[in-house]
């Protein structure tokens, strides 16, 4: 693709790959602290920040359609199901952070992800698993239970429940890291995500209805100023540049940077939210992030997922 024809996400991904992968970390980061700021229930906050980020990535979706075409109809129908899988991950994550609190939430999430992601794989494409995961994994595993707050009386039942489903939130996004690596549409990174959206807020909104209560619609001046923000920075921004700079940053920095998600979602509830966490949980949480940059950082093969590009790899992708 010459430069002159990319789009202008890509464009600024290639000037500066890693800047651009910091910067929209921080960006995805953001989301669980905002999440708690608004005050609207998960139901609520999922609608509008995946309704809101569809109908904003409609203009770049007829951009691409009129610039390289239509995307490939196999390409279609499994960024469907990706946003069916990813539906289910918000539909347990987003109650997460409003149970767990917002530095929790995003910890065990990209934890879970990073573990999850490596052994589907080894499991079910034979690809090799590099020594660094089989020691960092289980002594970083330690650190969700000094994040649950048990030992030191910090946690309670909403903490559990809320570590449980952020947990499995990171197993049924896994599902989605799995199926995006077997896509093949670069020009149409905009029409990929819009596809995603849509279909997250189909399947989440029902789903959050019956098990977190109902939509709100007539939304406060301030609650759809946070609506906009959350779909705006993260949703639409945090997502476009992470996806265009990734295979752009080498893998093992890439998973150094990565950690911005995370430790910006700590940081930020620390300073906008007020959340405290315990030293032990403090700790926990330095134990799993230290587990996900030694996985991260192990040297490994490329991810095939059973397709025939040797160019293809699974790359940790934007959590939350």
């Amino acid at each position: 693709m010459a430069l002159q024809r990319r789009s202008l996400v890509d464009k600024i991904a290639v000037a500066s790959p890693r800047g651009t992968l910091a910067v929209a970390s921080v960006l995805v980061g953001l989301v669980s602290p905002f999440i708690t700021l608004s005050g609207e229930n998960a139901t609520t906050v999922v609608f509008f920040r995946f309704g809101l980020a569809f109908l904003t990535l409609l203009p770049m979706v007829v951009h691409e359609w009129r610039q390289y075409g239509p995307m490939r109809r196999t390409d279609l129908l499994l960024y469907a199901v990706c946003g069916v899988c990813f539906g289910v991950d918000m539909a347990l994550w987003t109650p997460s952070v409003l149970l767990a609190g917002p530095s929790v939430s995003a910890v065990v999430v990209n934890y879970v992800q990073a573990l999850a992601v490596p052994l589907v794989a080894w499991i079910f494409f034979r690809n090799r698993v590099p020594w660094m995961f089989f020691v960092a994994a289980p002594f970083s595993l330690g650190g969700i239970f000094l994040l649950s707050g048990i030992l030191d009386g910090a946690g309670g039942s909403d903490l559990i429940r809320g570590i449980i489903l952020s947990a499995l939130a990171g197993l049924t996004y896994t599902v989605y890291v799995v199926l995006t690596g077997r896509t093949n549409s670069p020009h149409h990174q905009g029409t990929a995500m819009a596809i995603v959206c849509l279909v997250t807020t189909v399947v989440s909104t029902p789903l959050l209805i019956v098990t977190h209560g109902p939509l709100t619609l007539a939304l406060s001046a301030s609650s759809w100023g946070w609506m906009i923000l959350i779909a705006l920075s993260s949703q639409v921004l945090g997502w476009l540049f992470c996806q265009a700079s990734m295979p752009l940053v080498n893998p093992s920095v890439a998973a150094t940077l990565i950690l911005i998600q995370p430790l910006s979602a700590i940081i930020f509830s620390a300073v906008l939210v007020g959340e405290r966490l315990s030293t032990l949980q403090w700790l926990g949480a330095i134990i799993m992030l230290l587990g996900i940059f030694l996985i991260g950082r192990a040297p490994k093969r490329r991810y095939r997922l059973g397709i025939k590009r040797p160019s293809l790899r699974i790359r940790r992708r934007p959590v939350a």
